[in-house]
């Protein structure tokens, strides 16, 4: 499973932030046992508000049991709070692995496969 965490920093205070978030954070997130390894991405828009990405590779499959560890680390001090972000913009996701299908049994380009009433709806 991936942890994906946006945030939005104050725009005085991107710096701060990025200080904070890669010598505090990170590492805070690295020491909790079902954390395994985090990549940062920044938005490359440049009309666009200054977002950050943090995708966290995680051990297990309930979003429920990871958020319950990452609150009790947080609440006893192992997880450190930065100040440098908008909180109302931070967005917290989790994704599981998809398998999709092979390249051999994906249609050709250009070619219409029926859906069928089973795969008819929106996904």
């Amino acid at each position: 499973m991936h942890l994906h965490v946006t945030s939005t920093p104050y725009p005085d205070r991107v710096d701060e932030f990025d200080r904070w978030y890669s010598e505090v954070h990170v590492p805070d997130m690295l020491a909790v046992p079902a954390v395994k390894s985090c990549s940062r991405f920044r938005l490359t828009d440049p009309d666009g508000p200054v977002r950050f990405l943090a995708v966290y590779a995680v051990d297990g499959d309930d979003p429920a049991a990871l958020l319950a560890e990452l609150g009790a680390c947080a609440a006893d001090g192992r997880i450190r709070p930065g100040t440098a972000s908008d909180p109302t913009a931070t967005r917290i996701e989790f994704w599981k692995s998809w398998d999709a299908p092979s390249a051999e049994a994906a249609p050709r380009a250009g070619a219409h496969a029926d859906p069928g009433p089973e795969n008819s709806g929106a996904l």
